[in-house]
């Protein structure tokens, strides 16, 4: 800031003085003062309250398919149905999968997928998205259930749906099966199967299992504490404390959220949106001697949901809280 006669500001040097260069119409002038090292960085803590906003995602891509199969059209949703010697396949074109090419082209063919989920809590909310189901018709099952709601508009997108499947989950594995009536060769169930819902999953690469959501989190990757393909937002909450001392200065705090979108709010103020490096924020006029409840948010992109990546997401080092001195310099 300057006045005319009074220049104030902030520094961050380590020489022994820090200065102004001014052009006024009788000459420059160059204004200092001896340098005061500042305050030592407050660093936020690695413990936090967490919440997400929306839904966790569960990304099912492997799956047992049979083909044209009438003695199993009637049975090969029921659990104890034996599929072993059907084929191994992912998402994507069903006639692509094949280990072989048919003797002959035919259509319609019909499709059996069986896969299967495991629970270890039953949460309050689970759905199953309808996604990718490309062919003539479907019929969905869940433990032998036969769904026969088609969904409403999912909230990821107007054109995949969305069915409740919870009354039909149970403790211990669950099987998914669909028959689906393909119609070319590029039909089949072209997009993962995502279940969503108020859950954590726990386990690894090979198996997720859905559990019970926490309501605290470590700092560092949220892909790796349960919430592997959830995209979205992450809220992040603590109370944080600062000496008196550091009111005196310019407070920045500062933040690594990788290549997401962070949000900073603290004591209710209008919250501090950084879509991108540096991740710091101007948190002076904020915070008050003592404890402060400090909200970060972490918003990442869709590539965790729809394609099953496990990009990292969250705050993935602990937040610190930089001081600097204000220095006013006179004419």
């Amino acid at each position: 800031e300057f006045d005319g006669k009074h220049i104030k500001g902030y520094a961050d040097v380590n020489e022994e003085q820090v200065y102004a260069s001014v052009k006024t119409e009788s000459g420059s002038r160059n204004l200092k003062a001896k340098n005061v090292k500042a305050l030592k960085p407050l660093k936020c803590g690695k413990d936090y309250k967490f919440e997400i906003e929306g839904d966790n995602v569960l990304c099912i891509n492997n799956w047992k398919m049979g083909t044209d199969v009438p003695d199993a059209e009637n049975k090969f949703y029921k659990t104890e149905f034996d599929d072993s010697s059907w084929f191994n396949v992912t998402m994507g074109a069903w006639e692509m999968q094949l280990p072989q090419e048919r003797d002959k082209e035919y259509y319609p063919v019909t499709l059996l997928y069986r896969s299967s989920f495991k629970v270890n809590k039953i949460p309050s909310s689970l759905r199953l998205l309808i996604d990718g189901f490309s062919g003539s018709s479907y019929k969905l099952y869940i433990n032998g259930n036969e769904i026969n709601d088609h969904g409403k508009r999912s909230s990821l997108d107007a054109e995949i749906k969305e069915v409740d499947i919870r009354s039909f989950v149970k403790e211990g594995e669950n099987l998914v099966a669909v028959k689906l009536i393909a119609e070319r060769r590029t039909d089949g169930i072209l997009d993962l199967l995502k279940l969503v819902g108020n859950f954590a999953l726990s386990g690894s690469d090979k198996e997720y299992i859905i559990t019970g959501q926490s309501d605290k989190i470590k700092v560092g990757d949220w892909t790796k504490q349960g919430y592997p393909f959830y995209s979205g937002t992450g809220i992040y909450s603590k109370e944080i404390n600062i000496p008196e001392k550091y009111m005196d200065g310019k407070l920045f705090l500062w933040a690594d959220c990788g290549e997401d979108v962070l949000e900073i709010s603290i004591n209710g103020n209008e919250p501090v949106i950084v879509p991108w490096h540096p991740y710091k924020v101007d948190i002076t006029g904020m915070v008050k001697p003592g404890s402060n409840t400090i909200t970060i948010k972490v918003t990442n992109t869709l590539i965790n949901i729809l394609e099953a990546v496990r990009k990292e997401s969250g705050l993935l080092k602990e937040p610190v809280i930089s001081h600097s001195n204000i220095y006013t310099l006179s004419l």
